[in-house]
């Protein structure tokens, strides 16, 4: 045992230095223009080029359960062509949306958005499996709509926003990551509605896939964190964020 000693303090030693080496800080913000968490996993969302970000924040929300409300804490950036606040024409638009639940809770399987969806489908990105379906967004349920008003307007546009959102369970589902890609409904549609429109709706859907990159880095390997996301947007309508990302179910295993 004696000569095992030096051996096993050596091991030790060796353990400490790669865990003090690899170990950061839980953070989400902003690296240049890329979303960043360092969280399980960690994750980089990349905007393509011509996209720039035009905020971000935190927030708490109270998503609804089968028994009442529980608590999730949400990190967002949005991204838009411009960022200079002033109108644009051009209606594309970009959000990143983390969304953790508080303890004892987890995102259930389902990730519907709880509107008519189209085109639903399964898709792996950043070597995570998720789910993607097109719906149309009415204003009047649009947790973003004041937001993006004030951050990059559409000129013109007051309307519905066609929207291709990404789904992500990551960390045993107690993390939700969803990615939404949207232009104006009025900036798309031609003859037929655009939600039965098919050509329009897979072009939209590639101009959704290029307008992002996600990247899962190993873990201590990825960019670091130049600037953490500070308080959301005043204009953020909390409870309809809540409702669009849907209920928390209690953990398995978990007592009420």
């Amino acid at each position: 045992m004696s000569k095992l000693l030096p051996f096993l303090m050596f091991a030790l030693a060796a353990a400490m230095v790669f865990l003090v080496m690899t170990r950061r800080p839980l953070l989400r913000g902003f690296s240049g223009e890329s979303f960043i968490s360092t969280g399980r996993p960690p994750l980089v969302v990349s905007p393509a080029s011509g996209l720039h970000a035009v905020g971000g924040g935190v927030t708490d929300i109270s998503p609804a359960t089968a028994s009442g409300t529980a608590s999730a804490r949400v990190w967002y950036a949005l991204y838009a062509p411009s960022g200079n606040g002033q109108p644009t024409t051009d209606g594309r638009r970009l959000s990143v949306i983390l969304a953790e639940a508080g303890d004892q809770w987890q995102w259930p399987h389902d990730v519907s958005s709880g509107l008519h969806e189209v085109r639903v489908d399964t898709i792996e990105l950043g070597g995570m499996p998720g789910k993607v379906a097109t719906f149309t967004l009415p204003a009047d349920r649009d947790p973003w709509a004041s937001v993006w008003h004030e951050a990059a307007p559409v000129q013109g546009q007051a309307g519905d926003t066609l929207v291709y959102r990404f789904t992500f369970l990551p960390d045993m589902r107690r993390t939700k990551l969803v990615i939404e890609y949207r232009e104006p409904v009025d900036s798309i549609q031609k003859e037929l509605p655009v939600i039965e429109d098919v050509p329009a709706l897979v072009a939209f859907a590639r101009r959704a896939a290029e307008a992002f990159t996600l990247e899962r880095p190993q873990q201590g390997k990825g960019p670091d964190v130049q600037t953490k996301l500070s308080t959301a947007h005043a204009s953020l309508e909390r409870r309809l964020l809540a409702k669009s990302l849907g209920e928390l179910e209690r953990r398995h295993g978990e007592q009420r």
